[in-house]
């Protein structure tokens, strides 16, 4: 079973807003993390696999059980077989982002909690971005990272119904960004890839479908509702979920994950490259530690084309403006020993017609 959590990288630092008045710049040195809410995404996943691979773990032992009380040894044709199978059953956790060079710090993160892989997709995006282009962003690079897996995954048979183009069985996202709050890249993104979602979830099942001969191919989840009522769905897979926030308690990155994860390589891709196979981009690293990015192409107008069809340039969503919320109320201190004060105040409200 392929799962992948979506993540976005927040800046923790100050912020004003800028001179142009149509974002928000920070001020200091530079901190980045997890949008929370995608923390819970990375936990949620993590402990779904350690659930599967107790339940893998259970059945391997039961069947070899089953096998010593039929006088089958291990070397049997049969068990062999069975050992296989179970091995196919292997859960991977890839995590993906689209942002900065400094996103490739959270997908890191993400990895050392847990994950398997990353996968990130560089943009060069200054100021905001809408949702419909996140989500359209990520869909084109899982799609991409999707056909790559299915040739050199080994499938798990237990799941039929795999959609080939996505090449994952489950995606999980935050409910929203920690920052723009929009909750609204998840939804999109399922639309994009064509697959059923499932939103503000608290608790995730995976059931067998024994009558088709499969394992693993449905999921129960329960989701919350206006005034705490609980719905509780079966969604065939492939599917995405948008976990609510406090659904779990996020871990912290144990010190062996993460060299584990320091070791391993993070896919990474440039949009333009995603976008137009004939434009290539690296990553250059002068002396001071700076990054760059530069472009090679073989037909100069590709470029222009790619800036034309796939910038925030033609986002249908522009920000015109942002501004501090206004200051409507003054609130005031009462001064004075407690008599005076208690006097003060029933003063106050009998002027505002609050005490007869």
């Amino acid at each position: 079973m392929r799962i992948l959590v979506c993540i976005k990288q927040i800046s923790t630092s100050e912020t004003v807003i800028d001179d142009s008045g149509e974002w928000i710049t920070q001020v200091g040195s530079s901190s980045f993390a997890i949008s929370r809410f995608d923390e819970n995404a990375i936990e949620e996943a993590i402990s779904l696999k350690e659930r599967l691979i107790e339940k893998f773990s259970s059945e391997n032992a039961l069947l070899n059980t089953q096998a010593k009380d039929c006088e089958i040894g291990l070397q049997n044709n049969q068990n062999k077989d069975t050992e296989i199978g179970l091995q196919n059953k292997d859960v991977v956790i890839d995590i993906i982002s689209v942002g900065g060079l400094t996103a490739a710090e959270s997908i890191k993160r993400g990895m050392g909690m847990g994950a398997d892989n990353g996968i990130h997709l560089i943009t060069e995006d200054k100021g905001y971005v809408s949702g419909s282009v996140t989500a359209l962003r990520l869909a084109a690079m899982i799609k991409k990272a999707g056909l790559n897996q299915n040739q050199n995954y080994n499938t798990d048979q237990n799941i039929k119904n795999r959609n080939s183009n996505i090449g994952y069985d489950l995606i999980l996202t935050g409910i929203m960004s920690e920052d723009l709050m929009q909750a609204q890249v998840g939804p999109m993104l399922a639309e994009y890839l064509n697959i059923p979602c499932v939103t503000s979830v608290l608790k995730v099942d995976i059931i067998d479908i024994e009558e088709s001969g499969s394992s693993f191919n449905k999921i129960i989840v329960q989701r919350e509702m206006d005034g705490g009522v609980r719905q509780n769905i079966k969604v065939k897979l492939p599917a995405l979920l948008s976990i609510q926030a406090g659904i779990n308690q996020p871990r912290y990155p144990s010190l062996s994950n993460i060299l584990k994860a320091n070791k391993k390589e993070i896919q990474s891709y440039h949009i333009k490259e995603l976008f137009n196979s004939d434009i290539k981009a690296e990553v250059n690293i002068d002396q001071d530690n700076k990054h760059e990015m530069t472009y090679t192409t073989k037909n100069e107008s590709q470029l222009r084309d790619f800036h034309i069809k796939h910038t925030k340039d033609k986002d249908s969503i522009c920000v015109i403006r942002v501004e501090r919320p206004e200051k409507r109320r003054e609130g005031r201190v009462l001064n004075g020993t407690t008599k005076d004060k208690a006097v003060e105040l029933m003063s106050i409200l009998k002027q505002r017609g609050l005490l007869i």
